[in-house]
Parts: C-alpha cells; structure tokens; sequence
C-alpha cells in the first residue's frame, strides 16, 4: 500500500521530457525544477504519516499489562491467608509465660471434662483444667486467667472463663478450680461472669455444623494486685483493663469438635 502511493505522488516522467526551445515555457520549468525539492520533502512527510496511520490500524492492540497489579493482588491475598489468627498477635509483645497442663495437650482436642454439659454436650462436666506456669518477670504482683473460644459464631468470639486478682505466688491451678463457688481458688481471687453471665467456667460446646473451634487458655502477669471493680465487670472490659499492666503472657490452645 505504501508503495502504491509512492508511485502515485512521484514526479511523473512529463517533469522529465526534454525542454522546449520557448522562453516562456523554460522560465515555467526552471521555476518548477527550483519547487522541486521542497516538493519532495513534503511528499516524503506525507508517505511517512501515512505509514504510521498504516501500521496503527494495522497491528493488534495489546492488552495493558495487568501483571504487576495482579501479582500484588495474589501476593496481599495470600499474606493475608496465612497471617496468624491467634486472638494476642495484634497485642504489645511480651515476654513469654510457658504454660502447661496435665489435663490438655497443647494443639490436641480437649477431654470430655472440659466440655459443656450445661449446654447439652454428652458428658460434659464444665471442669476448668489443671494449668500451671512458669513465674512472672520481676515486678509481677497477680496473675489472670481466661478461656477465649475464637471461632464462636458471634463475630466476637466467647469468653468461657475469666478470673483475676491470683496472687504473684499462685504458679498452677488444680482441675475444677473453675467452679461456682469454688473454694479451690487461692484467696483474693475472683471469677467474673463469661459471656454466658455465669462466674466459672463453662466447658466447650460448638454449634452443630460448625467445624472444630479452637480455645485459648491464656494466663497473664500483672504489674498490679487488684483490678478496680469497674474494669473487670465483663472479660472484654478485663482485657481492655488489664492491657497496660501486661508484664507477661503464655498460653495453651485446645480443640473442640460439635458433639
């Protein structure tokens, strides 16, 4: 196409033939010959814009690159999916309490004791677990303790037991210490009502349906002995309380399938 019109905008073999003796016509064609120059510029200018007109209309157009976009989006997608759930991550780090058990293996499924017969699971005893760790940093005055379920199906999870006010001395807790009323308690320490209004602990108990939930058993030094009354009257306000007197903090995580 390029060619053809080339040859179509070239000087024809007329600019060529041999002059006339007529003055009149050589005076026409020396000024023609003195154009022809800029005649040709503006002809090369021309095929050049058309080529280009040409090739554009010509070649595919290619799809903007969303490689760099997608990739940043497949790489956040997957960052989030393996980020840590574990309800303390988002916290001030601490130094670390080791907490064990002879009642729960850490990352094992919990035993029927420790499950809810108060809400229907067969066997159930709503026992708390015998839990012990090791002795806060310098400077720790009491302990807390909780069970936090993170996979309730209520957008907040669910605190299943929450006591304060352990003295700095108190490194374990025998299995049922949990009770109402229990008289297992050392003295000074208080149960306050979980997220069922009870003060003791209730044992696990998922929905049908659910998959297994996991729950910490979560023990926290403190910098103070007592907690003021207004701060511990729920196990959220408890941790909000207690989150700028937090020396140090461990815990177990046990499992619960739907019975």
């Amino acid at each position: 196409m390029v060619e053809a019109m080339r040859n179509a905008l070239s000087p024809t073999s007329d600019h060529l033939a041999a002059p006339s003796d007529d003055p009149r016509l050589l005076s026409r064609l020396n000024r023609q010959t003195l154009k022809e120059p800029r005649l040709r510029r503006h002809q090369r200018m021309s095929i050049g814009c058309i080529a280009l007109l040409c090739c554009a209309a010509c070649s595919p157009h290619s799809a903007p690159d969303t490689s760099t976009s997608a990739a940043a989006t497949t790489s956040a997608t997957a960052s989030a999916a393996s980020a840590s759930d574990d309800p303390y991550e988002k916290l001030p780090r601490v130094p670390s309490l080791s907490v064990s058990s002879q009642t729960l293996t850490d990352g094992a499924p919990l035993p029927r004791a420790q499950m809810s017969g108060t809400f229907g699971v067969p066997d159930g005893q709503d026992q708390s677990p015998q839990l012990e760790w090791s002795p806060g940093p310098e400077g720790t005055k009491s302990y807390v303790v909780t069970m936090y379920d993170i996979d309730a199906p209520t957008g907040s999870g669910f605190w299943h037991w929450a006591v304060h006010g352990l003295p700095a001395s108190t490194t374990t807790l025998p299995a049922g210490a949990g009770d109402a009323g229990s008289t297992l308690l050392p003295s000074g320490a208080v149960q306050i009502p979980n997220d069922a209004d009870m003060p003791q602990y209730v044992g696990a108990a998922p929905p049908k349906g659910d998959s297994p939930h996991r729950y910490y058993f979560t023990v926290t030094a403190l910098d103070i002995e007592q907690l003021p009354e207004s701060g511990t009257v729920t196990p959220e306000m408890l941790g909000f309380t207690i989150s700028t007197h937090t020396l140090a903090r461990g815990h177990l995580m046990a499992t619960a399938a739907p019975a």
